[in-house]
């Protein structure tokens, strides 16, 4: 059996058990399964057609799961628009609270998005991320301070978790008494499907709305009583007269706070159990953390790649990877499977801290919108680890990892550790 465009169906792929990469049941399917689903969708149907089974119903989607076509998506957002959704589902769908709203930077185009990413790109500037290796220092300690002297560990709770949240939360000025508050914010609207989490998309459109409300709130406090940090410096006017309206500032701090506190998050918790499960790597990192850092945290990235997918829209007819899209078609770029193509990387199922060249996909896939926040991520995995293995040189995973149920993220939920 064929799709119309003539490419394989998934249907006949024996390794997808059935399944689709739009069911929820995939995701829940063991990593080793997974891995075993993507690759075969890399060598027989690298463009794929998939089902949605989701809450809300959809119309289905195209996979993208090689890095070629995925950077061929990336980088034409004239043709693969963002502005539509970047979730597989289309989540705002007869909700007016959110159709209202101002979207966030990730699902806006040019020229829209060049403004405000404009804007916005002054608060991340490598030399402003350089200023921050002390006050990131100082949390990680924080953070390593409050476990230590103990025999066991939760990595995401007690290490991986915190760590990020603290950091956006003094970035943008968030008082400490709502800093727990956020961090169960970002759970709900990043992995609200999980039932550790919320209920369903109900849960993550609330915690959207709740998230969006309060960095709206914070703008109206900043703009009363601004102070030092980023929400300050963005809703005052620069010598060009660029800033951000209140109404801009609330979808900023929603994806700031969800998307900034799950990438880094994960990729911690990843890494530890990668330094975990290939202690080799560990020992070649601690003989010279700072010839090896730059490599080593772009490995760090590409074996855990946080965020499994993002999705755009067709805005006219096109082919992709030998596959006709048609107009208002969903297009769904995988970086999990981008990042283990054999065609990009020599032994992709290999974690090794020199690789060099490594274009992975974990802060997008090139263009317009890759991550903003790329530079923070890379200054907060460099510190906690170079942390981490000063002062706790022997933490150790142990046990099975337990995953989020989600197709968003690549999230781990629990992993215990040892430290001694």
């Amino acid at each position: 059996m064929t799709t119309m465009s003539g490419t394989p169906s998934i249907a006949d792929i024996p390794e997808m058990q059935g399944l689709s990469l739009g069911d929820p049941e995939f995701w829940n399917l063991s990593t080793a399964d997974k891995e075993a689903a993507l690759a075969a969708l890399r060598r027989e149907a690298p463009v794929s057609f998939h089902y949605e089974a989701f809450e809300i119903p959809g119309p289905g989607f195209w996979a993208v799961t090689r890095m070629e076509d995925l950077r061929e998506v990336s980088k034409n957002p004239e043709v693969f628009s963002s502005s539509s959704g970047i979730l597989i589902a289309d989540t705002y769908a007869g909700n007016p609270e959110m159709m209202k709203r101002s979207r966030t930077l990730i699902a806006m185009d040019d020229p829209e998005h060049a403004r405000v990413r404009a804007t916005l790109a002054r608060a991340f500037t490598p030399k402003v991320i350089a200023n921050m290796e002390a006050k990131v220092t100082e949390v990680v300690n924080d953070v390593i301070d409050r476990v230590e002297g103990r025999t066991e560990v939760e990595i995401v709770a007690d290490l991986a978790g915190p760590v990020p949240t603290r950091i956006i939360c003094e970035l943008v000025g968030i008082e400490p008494e709502h800093q727990d508050r956020i961090y169960k914010l970002t759970n709900m609207i990043i992995a609200g499907d999980d039932p550790d989490f919320g209920t369903g998309i109900e849960a993550r459109i609330a915690g959207q709305v709740e998230m969006r409300t309060f960095g709206e709130e914070l703008a109206e406090r900043k703009l009363a009583n601004p102070g030092d940090d980023i929400i300050s410096r963005l809703i005052v006017a620069a010598e060009d007269g660029s800033k951000l309206g209140k109404d801009e500032v609330g979808p900023f701090f929603m994806l700031l706070a969800a998307a900034g506190n799950e990438t880094t998050r994960n990729a911690i918790a990843h890494g530890i159990k990668a330094f975990s499960d290939f202690p080799e790597q560990r020992e070649l990192w601690m003989s010279d953390f700072e010839g090896h850092a730059v490599n080593a945290v772009e490995e760090v990235l590409r074996w855990s790649t946080p965020a499994n997918a993002m999705r755009r829209t067709a805005t006219c007819d096109t082919v992709l990877g030998g596959v006709q899209i048609r107009e208002g078609d969903k297009v769904v770029m995988f970086y999990n499977s981008a990042n283990r193509d054999d065609a990009s990387f020599d032994d992709p199922f290999v974690f090794d801290i020199t690789r060099t060249p490594n274009e992975h996909s974990s802060f997008g896939a090139g263009g317009a919108h890759f991550c903003l926040g790329a530079h923070l991520a890379r200054l907060e995995i460099k510190v906690m680890f170079r942390e981490l293995f000063r002062r706790l040189p022997n933490l150790k995973t142990v046990g099975e990892v337990e995953m989020i149920q989600t197709s968003l993220i690549n999230g781990m939920k629990r992993q215990r550790a040892i430290l001694g």
